[in-house]
């Protein structure tokens, strides 16, 4: 997962996720991932896919990514961050998370998007 579209940003601390769920209203959306575990891997085609429409996300989204190798130091404190997949996507809004899909299951992520963003509308499910 080396290359990052232009939304996609990388959380590389504690602090970095903190200020990620806390400070934002729009929907936070992050890929937990281990670098080695293949299905991660291909999930990142997806992601790169939802982070190129640019326009939709200005004002209603944000796109993370964060290394499963981040999460021992929060998991004690955010229960959501223990591991229960070596592919977990989270989604926060107004600091609360608001949906979670484990594995590497990009309909039941395109889903949650819309459950949380009722004008988004996928392309195929």
């Amino acid at each position: 997962m080396a290359s990052k579209g232009k939304l996609i940003k990388e959380i590389n601390s504690k602090e970095d996720f903190e200020t990620a769920i806390t400070s934002d209203t729009k929907l936070l959306i992050v890929d937990c991932f281990d670098e080695w575990y293949g299905p991660c891997s291909q999930m990142e085609p997806t992601f790169k896919t939802l982070a190129s429409n640019t326009d939709f996300w200005d004002n209603r989204g944000q796109l993370m990514q964060m290394e499963l190798k981040v999460v021992p130091e929060l998991e004690e404190k955010y229960s959501e961050l223990k591991p229960k997949s070596k592919a977990l996507f989270l989604f926060y809004k107004g600091g609360k998370i608001v949906g979670e899909v484990f594995g590497c299951d990009a309909p039941e992520i395109l889903r949650a998007i819309a459950d949380n963003l009722p004008e988004w509308k996928p392309e195929e499910e």
